[in-house]
């Protein structure tokens, strides 16, 4: 939403749309939207990949008719037959800078603690 923002795009609240965390949830909502939207930015790389197996299935072109684009880099995202393109979070960093302020408060080092780490588009086959 910050991108959005930053680049004058005006949000519309039905195109921020919740489904169940799964593979059918991002197929669910493939099938309500495929063909009245350019893109979907899954909340997770499983529901873009339902959403994938829905554009397939429906012979929904991928990217040329529907842009999609997940959440985690997980493994499954780059095998060839799926080459979804997805934002990478840093997950060794985010482990251990909860390790590190996991052990200050049992330290009885107290406080709010807001980290900001950077993702990465890691661009495939999906956008």
């Amino acid at each position: 939403m910050k991108a959005l923002k930053k680049y004058g795009i005006q949000i519309r609240d039905e195109w921020i749309i919740e489904g169940e965390n799964s593979f059918e949830g991002g197929y669910k909502i493939a099938q309500k939207i495929a063909y009245s939207v350019e893109a979907i930015f899954a909340y997770n790389d499983i529901m873009a990949i339902g959403a994938l197996i829905y554009a397939a299935e429906n012979d929904v072109k991928v990217p040329e008719d529907l842009a999609i684009i997940g959440f985690d880099d997980i493994p499954f995202s780059s095998l060839p037959m799926i080459n979804l393109t997805t934002m990478k979070q840093p997950m060794y960093e985010m482990g251990r800078q909860a390790f590190e302020i996991l052990i200050n408060l049992m330290r009885d080092k107290t406080g709010v603690h807001r980290i900001w780490l950077k993702s990465i588009l890691v661009k495939r086959g999906t956008a």
